[in-house]
């Protein structure tokens, strides 16, 4: 019985990191808002959360089978934190792309191996595998066995999986089909544990805001504003940064880039966000603290830079460069889902990200996402910080 549940364990993981986030009507061919309405919302949620991504193509496969290392990742991206790629199998080296997940999976005791010494990697997840595997993440609370009896193949459900799928049906995690059955050994498709994940999510963190397109972007209209600050307008009908007009800034470049900057980098800031409802709660905290207020950042630069790091960062979560550089400015990490609130309070319960918020009064700050990578950098107003940065912004902001 060990074996099977340290297997089935393994199985869920796979699942629930499988489950691919997206917006199908602007991402994936395979996904309609009219056809895959059981699916489309949650798919869509899911890859804007960035818990994971389609086939090349632009396909989702929403009816393609989730795999255990594809599940593993799935929830890596939500939950995980990294404790190294030294996995302990056989068939997930240091370099398969699931080997940080597995490596935490295995450590949080929401996956486990074979007895061969396996993971098993590209094993097919059944729909109770999926289950027990988020049970097990949620800590295996109590559940009402009882509750199953009302579907018709209710005793097709594995005793290791009974506590599961009933906690499951509980919570509205999981349902059953339209002929009232939950089809436990069914293998479980892309779309089934999108669905499901994000039932989960929601269940434990709260409501996930639908996803919104981006607006059509505006004919004809410049760079920028009369008084030389950037035209968020500009910007925003060419990279959907959320660039806000009531935060004006300056780009040192005489013509934008291709982020609609004003600046002579060439940095990839595609699906960042600059986040401005953060800095009304970072002032909140500031004024618990008698200190003086941040204030927004001053150019285009440090827009930028900062989009750049919270994208770097999602890859490695660490204050470093990917040439093992320096970071430009102090910074603050998080990746998670959470509010700009609930950012700001997380790292206000860290010491060390509280010393850099309070660091921040009377400084110039910016804060940026990258799907569920936060960075906040602060940049002292006149310092050798601003000026490296305007500088540097030919290099791609690489120190030379």
């Amino acid at each position: 019985m060990k074996n099977k549940m340290t297997a089935f364990v393994l199985a869920v993981l796979t699942c629930a990191a499988m489950i691919v986030p997206a917006y199908a009507a602007d991402v994936f061919s395979d996904v309609s808002p009219t056809q895959d309405a059981w699916c489309y919302s949650e798919i869509m949620k899911a890859y804007n959360m960035g818990l994971v991504n389609g086939y090349g193509g632009g396909r989702f496969g929403k009816n393609d089978p989730v795999t255990r290392g594809q599940f593993v990742q799935m929830l890596y991206n939500h939950y995980g934190t990294d404790v190294g790629a030294d996995t302990g199998f056989s068939d997930v080296p240091q370099n398969a792309y699931c080997a940080k997940a597995v490596a935490w999976a295995v450590g949080r005791g929401v996956a486990g191996g074979y007895l061969n010494g396996t993971f098993a990697p590209n094993n097919q997840m059944t729909r109770e595998h999926v289950i027990v595997m988020l049970y097990n993440l949620a800590g295996r609370p109590e559940a009402d066995l009882s509750v199953l009896r009302a579907f018709g193949d209710c005793d097709d459900v594995a005793s290791f999986a009974s506590a599961g799928f009933s906690w499951a049906v509980e919570n509205g995690i999981v349902s059953g089909t339209s002929d009232n059955l939950l089809l436990p050994k069914s293998v479980a498709s892309r779309g089934q544990v999108t669905v499901i994940l994000m039932h989960y999510i929601e269940k434990y963190e709260g409501a996930i805001p639908e996803y919104a397109p981006s607006p059509e972007p505006p004919i004809g209209i410049p760079s920028r504003n009369d008084d030389g600050t950037t035209n968020a307008a500009y910007v925003n009908s060419i990279s959907s940064v959320g660039k806000d007009a009531a935060y004006p800034t300056k780009g040192a470049a005489s013509s934008p880039n291709a982020n609609g900057f004003s600046t002579e980098a060439d940095v990839d800031i595609e699906g960042c966000t600059l986040q401005y409802d953060a800095l009304a709660y970072l002032n909140a905290f500031l004024d618990e603290n008698g200190l003086a207020h941040a204030m927004w950042a001053v150019n285009d630069e440090v827009e930028e830079y900062s989009m750049m790091r919270a994208k770097e960062a999602y890859v490695n979560f660490a204050h470093e460069r990917p040439d093992g550089s320096d970071p430009l400015a102090t910074e603050n990490l998080y990746k998670g889902n959470g509010s700009a609130s609930g950012v700001i309070n997380a790292w206000k319960n860290s010491q060390g990200h509280n010393r850099t918020m309070r660091a921040s009064s009377g400084d110039y700050v910016c804060i940026a996402r990258y799907k569920t990578c936060w960075v906040l950098t602060v940049w002292r107003p006149y310092s050798k910080q601003l000026t490296n940065v305007v500088t540097l912004s030919s290099n791609d902001y690489y120190r030379n």
